[in-house]
């Protein structure tokens, strides 16, 4: 762009568009009540641009609790509606409760301790899965995310551990012949 034609925001504008990012909110929004150390909401700023129009930013919200995801977007609403701006949901994907009692997860787990001859590490994590989806269409489905051996997960650097993938086939094969 030619500095010659550049615009500086009104110092109002300026005001509000540093307070919106400033009240949106941001980072650990609430813990698992259910497992220790995990966490259930959260909301990150990704990406802020500004252009001719004012600013524009990217909000990602993450919930196992779809309730406590649309309050962070209400929340978030509200901030842009304050400030004068506006707000386009866009990219929804339902999150992944933590099922106390899965006939999935404990198939898994049997078949993997017998393939091994140890335990599986069973986890929880923060993030957005398709599993998720799966689970929202079908209320009584029954699902757990597995996967091959990962390194710097949507990096550049991204690597795939091979030997993994075939003894991730052969746990899956056996536990499908089992359910």
């Amino acid at each position: 762009p030619d500095p010659e034609k550049l615009q500086a925001f009104s110092a109002n504008d300026s005001i509000r568009m540093i307070s919106s990012v400033f009240l949106v909110p941001q980072g650990v929004i609430s813990m698992s009540n259910e497992i220790k150390g995990l966490v259930q909401t959260s909301a990150n700023i990704g990406v802020v641009n500004t252009d001719s129009s004012g600013l524009k930013f990217t909000c990602s919200i993450r919930s196992s609790v779809s309730s406590r995801k649309y309050a962070v977007l209400d929340k978030i609403k509200a901030v842009c509606s304050w400030v004068g701006g506006s707000c386009t949901p866009r990219g929804d994907y339902p999150g992944l409760s933590y099922r106390k009692d899965s006939f999935v997860r404990d198939i898994l787990s049997r078949v993997y301790t017998q393939q091994y001859k140890k335990s599986p590490v069973i986890t929880a994590i923060h993030a957005g899965l398709e599993c998720g989806l799966f689970c929202d269409a079908l209320s009584d489905f029954d699902c757990v995310s597995i996967g091959p051996e990962l390194l710097c997960i949507h990096s550049v650097d991204e690597k795939l551990g091979i030997s993994s993938v075939g003894r991730l086939y052969r746990l899956v094969t056996e536990s499908l012949r089992l359910m």
